[in-house]
């Protein structure tokens, strides 16, 4: 089981990566002390590589602390030390990073080659920093009493919901934006055709009146999103 694990890792940590660029980015974060499954050990006479690149997500949940970015229609993970959680998903950054071996925690003799954040310096917003500039508010949301989800996992939820938001074309939408109305989404367990989905009810909320204006699924096994379209009965991928 070991074996296979490590064989995961290194498919996570060294899938696609980057051309090596030749002119560095400067600048050290500072470490987390939270992240210590490993050590790191810089590779002798490699340079700095540099590249902008769009910001996808940070993962914080396995033994190692990870940042995805994406450059044209691929992704890229990089091993991140950085206490900085501040980018949203869109934002352009220019990325620095370096080759490093990792040692496994528990078996030191181990060591995977891969790619480690130097510094990350975001130089555009993308569309998700745009609309919480634009709207000035915090979304609202519901969930069923019985349904135990975790805040980390509703957090995940109201940051996906926040970028369909923010790259929706819906014209009832952008109505509800530019006049400040309060956006409100609900989250409930579907099933549909076999699969399994997190229903999402996205609408405007009055003193009296709920208006529902598109309903999303997110398929819970692939993490896909779907918007609803009503008219077809059926769901239509969004990217």
């Amino acid at each position: 089981m070991k074996f296979i694990w490590y064989i995961l890792l290194a498919c996570t940590l060294l899938s696609c990566r980057p051309d090596k660029d030749k002119s560095p980015k400067s600048g050290l974060p500072r470490a987390s002390n939270q992240n210590t499954a490993g050590q790191h050990q810089k590779i002798a006479s490699t340079p700095i590589h540099h590249r902008l690149m769009e910001f996808v997500e940070y993962n914080d949940d396995g033994d190692y602390f990870l940042v995805t970015v994406k450059k044209s229609d691929s992704l890229f993970t990089f091993i991140n030390e950085s206490e900085d959680r501040s980018l949203l998903k869109g934002d352009v950054v220019n990325i620095a990073w370096e080759p490093t071996l990792l040692s496994i925690a528990g078996d030191e003799d181990r060591q995977l080659k891969t790619d480690k954040i130097i510094s990350m310096l975001k130089v555009k917003d993308g569309k998700v920093s745009e609309f919480r500039q634009r709207y000035q508010k915090k979304l609202k949301y519901t969930w069923p009493a019985n349904e135990n989800y975790s805040q980390a996992y509703l957090d995940k939820l109201y940051l996906l919901v926040e970028y369909y938001i923010a790259n929706s074309k819906s014209e009832l939408l952008q109505h509800a934006i530019n006049n400040g109305e309060q956006i409100t989404y609900s989250v409930e367990e579907q099933r549909r055709n076999g699969k399994d989905y997190i229903l999402i009810g996205i609408a405007t909320t009055t003193e009296h009146h709920i208006n529902t204006i598109q309903w999303l699924y997110l398929e819970k096994v692939e993490n896909v999103l779907y918007e609803y379209d009503l008219s077809n009965d059926e769901l239509v991928r969004f990217e």
